[in-house]
Parts: C-alpha cells; sequence; structure tokens
C-alpha cells in the first residue's frame, strides 16, 4: 500500500511539474513572439531607429527567461535563438531590408518549433 502511495504522489508530480512548464513555455514565448512581430512590422516600414528599440525590448525579454529554458530546454535550440538575434542586429545596422526580415521570419519560425516540442501532447509524450 505504502509503494502504491508513494509512486502515485511522484507521478502526480511528475504530470502536474509537465503541465506547470508547459504552460510556462508557451505563455512565455507566446510574450517574446509578439515582442518579435512588433519589430517585423517596424522593419516592414522601413523604420532602423525604431527597429533597433524593439530589437532590444526583444532581447530584454529573451535574457529574462532564458535562463529558465537553459536549465529544461536543449542548447540546440537556444543556440539558434542567439545567433538569429546577432545576425538579426547586424543586419539591422547595414540596413539589410531582405536579410532582417528573413532572419526574424527564422527566429520566430525556431521559438514556435520550441513551443510545439513543448507542448503537453500525446506525440510528445510517445
Amino acid at each position: 500500500m505504502r509503494v502504491v502511495m508513494i509512486t502515485t504522489i511522484i507521478l502526480i508530480l511528475f504530470f502536474g511539474g509537465a503541465l506547470y512548464f508547459s504552460h510556462y513555455v508557451g505563455v512565455q514565448t507566446e510574450g517574446l513572439i509578439a515582442s518579435i512581430n512588433e519589430l517585423d512590422e517596424v522593419i516592414m516600414a522601413k523604420d532602423w531607429e525604431t527597429g533597433k528599440e524593439k530589437l532590444e525590448k526583444v532581447k530584454d525579454d529573451w535574457n529574462e527567461i532564458k535562463g529558465v529554458f537553459e536549465t529544461l530546454l536543449e542548447h540546440y535550440d537556444l543556440d539558434s535563438i542567439e545567433v538569429s538575434l546577432a545576425k538579426i542586429e547586424k543586419y539591422m545596422e547595414v540596413q539589410d531590408h531582405s536579410l532582417t526580415v528573413g532572419e526574424i521570419t527564422h527566429l520566430k519560425f525556431v521559438i514556435s518549433l520550441i513551443q510545439k516540442k513543448e507542448s503537453f501532447s500525446l506525440s510528445n509524450l510517445l
């Protein structure tokens, strides 16, 4: 009886933690994607000065959540985000519109992929 109770408690903690982390990743990535969408709109209008401000906001948002993500997610995905942010910054410095927009699209894709991979779903459990 004692083994069954301990096993049940462990399973409840495991699934509770998984649900909480899935929710946390979803909320944080949605906020980050919203900031990136704001940057995308400004870059589409070729407003480079406002774009620099929006990029700083995206980088600040990323730095706030990066610490938690580093402990729980694959570093390959996180490195890809870092590389994309660096590329976007450099492309914006030289005001290359098409490369900036392309890299912003890549960044949104990587973040949405993380969100999908970490969601609590049957396909991710199997």
